[in-house]
């Protein structure tokens, strides 16, 4: 992608800038979903928790599946409906001292899904989830390759150009084409994810 946004902008010498523009464009869109990008993993809860990791690779969660060996409900969801702020979370959590129960909210939040009351048993958790790449950052090597530079190339190379005019190049002229690419791009992509349930960016 290096080479190929070198020709298209017929400039020399642009390399480590290219390459920058690239992993902004990535970083750019790496909190939205794209139908590349969400994963799915399980994982154990335990009484009495009020947090638990979020999957390798995890950034955000859309949505996840609790099934407990007891008690009532003994199967519910949390989705993105579901979602509250890291404090008010936090705080409910502190409040509620040794009760247990059903959680109803859950936060985002340093790698961690935080939950506002205590589980009152042991539940299995199946995620939906916003997946990273770990090598986002070679990404804007010649030769480094995954889903952001194959299923989302377009729109990356796009973003990439449209960063590379506006901060390197100063042609706004340019950089407003490409930032009407790569929206194009973006809401093209946007039409492929699955139907069931979305991921927004994390908010906290």
């Amino acid at each position: 992608m290096v080479t190929r946004i070198s020709r298209e902008v017929r400039r020399d010498g642009l390399t480590a800038d290219i390459r920058a523009s690239i992993d902004s464009a990535i970083g750019h869109y790496r909190g939205e979903r794209f139908a590349f990008n969400g994963s799915s993993a399980e994982a154990t809860l335990t009484a009495s928790a009020v947090s638990m990791a979020l999957p390798p690779g995890g950034i955000d969660i859309e949505r996840m599946e609790f099934s407990a060996s007891s008690g009532s409900p003994s199967r519910y969801e949390m989705t993105d409906r579901d979602r509250y702020d890291y404090d008010t979370v936090r705080t409910s959590a502190m409040n509620a001292g040794t009760n247990t129960g059903q959680p109803s909210r859950f936060a985002v939040h340093d790698d961690e899904v935080h939950f506002n009351y205590p589980v009152a048993d042991n539940y299995a958790v199946s995620f939906k989830y916003l997946q990273s790449f770990e090598d986002v950052s070679a990404s804007a090597t010649d030769g480094a390759s995954n889903a952001w530079m194959s299923a989302g190339e377009r729109m990356i190379r796009s973003k990439a150009k449209q960063f590379l005019y506006e901060d390197v190049i100063n042609n706004l002229q340019r950089a407003g084409l490409f930032e009407t690419i790569s929206e194009r791009e973006r809401m093209k992509m946007k039409k492929e994810i699955p139907t069931a349930g979305r991921i927004i960016p994390t908010r906290f």
